[in-house]
This record gives C-alpha cells, sequence and structure tokens, in this order.
C-alpha cells in the first residue's frame, strides 16, 4: 500500500531523560513539594550525565544540548524560589497569545534574509532581532490595538443587539 516510507517522527527514549528535570523545574515554579525530591535531583542529574555520555560515545552532533540540561539539574538542585522572583515575568502573560501566533510567522521572515547568515555573531544578532520584533509586535497589538478594537467592535456592534 506503500505505507513503507512515511516520514513519522520518532520519539527515542533518551528523549525521557529530560521528565524529572521538568518535573523538578515545574516543582520549583509552582512552589509545590514533593516527596523524596532529593532522589528525583538525583535522578534529574545521573541521567542526563548518562545520556550526554552516551551521545558523545556515539559521535552525535548535539551531545551538548545534554550537557545544557546538565548544568539546569544541577543549578536546580539546592534552588529555592522566592514568592515574588516571577512577578516580574507578567508581562509576558499579558502578550502571551501574540508571542505564540507571531513568533514563527516572524521567524520565517527573518530566515529569508539570506545576506545576514553564516557566523555565531549573525545567529546571535538575528536571535535577538527575532525576540525584539516578535515582543514589540505582540504588545502592539495585544495592550495598544487590542482595547481599541474591543471597544469599537462594543459600541459600533455588541451594542445594537
Amino acid at each position: 500500500m506503500g505505507l513503507t516510507n512515511l516520514n513519522l517522527a520518532e520519539i527515542s527514549i533518551t528523549d525521557f531523560v529530560y521528565f524529572p528535570l521538568c518535573v523538578l523545574l515545574f516543582t520549583a515554579l509552582t512552589q509545590r513539594r514533593i516527596p523524596h525530591v532529593r532522589w528525583l535531583n538525583a535522578i534529574a542529574i545521573a541521567l542526563p550525565l548518562a545520556n550526554t555520555a552516551y551521545l558523545l560515545v556515539r559521535g552525535q552532533q548535539f551531545a551538548w544540548f545534554g550537557g545544557f540540561h546538565l548544568a539546569l539539574g544541577l543549578a536546580l538542585w539546592g534552588w529555592q524560589s522566592r514568592p515574588n522572583i516571577f512577578h516580574k515575568f507578567t508581562f509576558f502573560g499579558s502578550i502571551s497569545y501574540g508571542l505564540y501566533v507571531f513568533h514563527m510567522p516572524i521567524m520565517n521572515l527573518i530566515n529569508y534574509v539570506s545576506f545576514f547568515s553564516g557566523s555565531t555573531f549573525s545567529f546571535i544578532a538575528r536571535a535577538l532581532i527575532w525576540a525584539g520584533l516578535t515582543i514589540g509586535i505582540s504588545y502592539i497589538l495585544e495592550l495598544k490595538l487590542q482595547p481599541i478594537i474591543k471597544n469599537w467592535f462594543q459600541k459600533k456592534v455588541l451594542n445594537h443587539f
């Protein structure tokens, strides 16, 4: 039937080594207490370490990615978040839908700029331009333009019913 050449995404068992780290991050951000957190911390460090070693032995290109997660696991080992540390990020909650909608189209537009690519500097510059444009457009549309449109729609359309 021609089903042998399907290009389905493959999920490797090594993708699950980051689950304990995600649980720790979630509990740290939500300030939840879970039992046996020290064991989970040890597992969250050991699994990415083993995965990174495995990828390095196999000569995988993205072995450094596991090293990043290992460093994050080590950072979360004794980290206790203060209740008000995340209130500075509430701004992103007010523009989160705009960020969700516009991040990919802006990224695709930036990818069309071919003369400004090929080096580490250009990658960093493009990432900063992408982040700035995405946050700026989301801010303008969500916090400035949306209230104007909502008020106009309320006055012109909904009040006539």
